[in-house]
C-alpha cells in the first residue's frame, strides 16, 4: 500500500432499477437469478465473463459431484430443483457423462429423482444451457461487468456500483444477491467475515486445472475424462490469499509458469499419458476458499459426526461420503446464512474441514473480523432482507442450487 487517493465526487448514471440484482454468474448466481425470474421478479444478473458457470467453466472444474449421498442407508438424491433440471437437460443433449477416472461411483438411471453421484460435463454445452435457461426466463444479463462497490443507506444495501466499458454506473434493487464467490458485495457493504489467508488454520488450497489431449485410449490416469480429452488437476500456488488482487495475480503467474513441467511429471508417472499435450487452460485459477461471512451459526465437525438435528433443517440428509463413513445422518442445518441469519446458497458460510472430503470446517481461531463501519457509503451489517449471499458452490453441493465442482 502506497498511501491513499481521494476520488473526486461525481455524478454516476443509473443503469436501471430491479426487484433483484444477482452479482456473479456461477452456478449459485445462475440458480438465484433463474428462481427469481421464474417467480416474477424483475431480475438482473451481473457477470465478469461472457458466460456462466463460475468454477465449473471459468476454472474447468467439469467434474460435478454431490447429486446424491453415497453411504447407505442415506444413499438418496439430495440435489433437486434447478440443479437437477440443469443436469437432466445436459444429459438429454449428451452434454453430461458418468465420471470414470475421477471420483468413480455407482451409475444410476440418470432420470428425475435418480441422478448418479457425479458427472463430467461438456463445459461449452454447460455454458450454453445455462445461458438459454436464463434467457428463456427473461433474466436481464450484463456480461463483462464488475461490481465496484455497494450502495448502502441506513445499514441497508440498496444496490451496487458497477464498472464496464461504459464506465461506472449505479444499479438499484430491492434485493441484492452476492454470488461473487468471494463475498465481495457483502464485504464491501461492511458485513463481518473471517478468512484463513495462509496456513494459520486448516484450509483448502487452490490449483490450476487444464485440459489435455493426445493420450492413449483407455488411460486410467486420474482426471475428468470426456471423449478424447481430459481435464487434470495442475499446479497449486499453495496457501495464498486469492481475495487480494496482487496475490491472485502472482498466483496465476506462478501456476501458469509451471504448467508444462506439471504435465511432464504426470506423463512420467503415467506412461499411458505419453504423447499428451495441453489443449486448453482455464480463464482463471480454481479458487476453493476466501472470505466466509459470519453467520448466525457455524456448522462444526461434531454436527456432522453426531448427525445433529436442527429445527429448520430440510427433509433430506446432506452429503455423506465413503471417506467419512462415521458421519451420521445430518440434514440441512440453518444452512449457510447471511449476516442476519437468513438462508443462502453457498459454500462460503460454514463448511467443515474435519474430513478429507465431505463437510469442512476451517477453524475459527484467528478469524479476520475487520471493523468496516467507518466506510463513507454507510458500512455496517446488511439488514432487512436487502442482501443475500451465495457463492462458488462446492464439490459436495446439495440442496436446490446447481452444484459446482470444487
Amino acid at each position: 500500500m502506497q498511501g491513499f487517493y481521494t476520488e473526486p465526487e461525481k455524478k454516476v448514471p443509473v443503469f436501471g432499477t430491479y426487484d433483484v440484482i444477482v452479482c456473479g454468474g456461477g452456478v449459485a448466481g445462475f440458480s438465484a437469478a433463474l428462481a427469481s425470474a421464474r417467480n416474477g421478479a424483475k431480475t438482473l444478473i451481473i457477470e465478469q465473463y461472457p458466460f456462466f458457470g463460475g468454477t465449473a467453466t471459468a476454472s474447468l472444474m467439469i467434474n460435478l459431484v454431490g447429486f446424491r449421498n453415497q453411504v447407505p442407508p442415506d444413499d438418496k438424491q439430495v440435489t433437486r430443483g434447478i440443479g437437477e433440471e440443469l443436469m437432466l437437460r445436459l444429459i438429454a443433449r449428451g452434454g453430461a457423462r458418468h465420471s470414470l477416472n475421477a471420483y468413480p461411483s455407482p451409475f444410476r438411471s440418470d432420470t428425475k429423482g435418480d441422478l448418479s453421484y457425479n458427472y463430467v460435463v461438456d463445459s461449452e454445452m454447460f455454458k450454453h444451457e445455462m445461458l438459454m435457461m436464463l434467457k428463456d426466463a427473461g433474466v436481464s444479463i450484463l456480461f463483462h461487468t464488475y461490481v465496484a462497490d455497494t450502495i448502502v443507506e441506513d445499514g441497508r444495501v440498496k444496490g451496487v456500483l458497477i464498472e464496464n466499458k461504459s464506465g461506472r454506473q449505479a444499479v438499484f434493487a430491492s434485493v441484492t444477491v452476492d454470488a461473487t464467490g468471494d463475498a465481495d458485495v457483502a464485504y464491501r457493504a461492511g458485513a463481518g467475515f473471517w478468512q484463513t489467508c495462509r496456513e494459520e488454520n486448516p484450509r483448502l488450497t487452490d490449483c490450476l486445472m487444464y485440459r489435455i489431449g493426445g493420450f492413449k485410449e483407455g488411460t486410467k490416469a486420474h482426471g475428468c475424462l470426456y471423449g478424447d480429452t481430459m481435464v487434470v488437476w495442475g499446479p497449486s500456488p499453495g496457501a495464498v490469499n486469492c481475495a487480494d488482487g496482487k496475490e491472485l495475480s502472482d498466483s496465476e503467474v506462478d501456476v501458469r509458469s509451471r504448467i508444462y513441467e506439471d504435465l511432464k511429471e504426470k506423463i512420467a508417472e503415467n506412461p499411458d499419458l505419453e504423447g499428451a499435450r495441453i489443449v486448453e487452460t482455464p480463464v482463471q485459477l480454481g479458487i476453493r476458499q476466501t472470505r466466509f461471512i459470519v453467520g448466525e451459526y457455524q456448522l462444526t465437525g461434531e454436527d456432522v459426526l453426531e448427525g445433529r438435528h436442527f429445527e429448520d433443517q430440510s427433509d433430506h440428509p446432506l452429503l455423506r461420503l465413503p471417506l467419512l463413513p462415521e458421519a451420521r445422518r445430518l440434514s440441512d442445518p440453518l444452512p449457510l446464512l447471511d449476516p442476519e441469519g437468513r438462508r443462502r446458497a453457498d459454500r462460503r458460510g460454514t463448511p467443515d474441514l474435519r474430513g478429507p472430503a465431505g463437510f469442512r470446517e476451517p477453524a475459527r481461531d484467528g478469524a479476520h473480523l475487520p471493523d468496516r463501519g467507518s466506510r463513507g457509503n454507510g458500512g455496517g451489517t446488511v439488514r432487512g432482507g436487502e442482501s443475500r449471499t451465495t457463492g462458488r458452490g462446492r464439490e459436495e453441493a446439495s440442496g436446490t442450487a446447481a452444484p459446482a465442482g470444487r
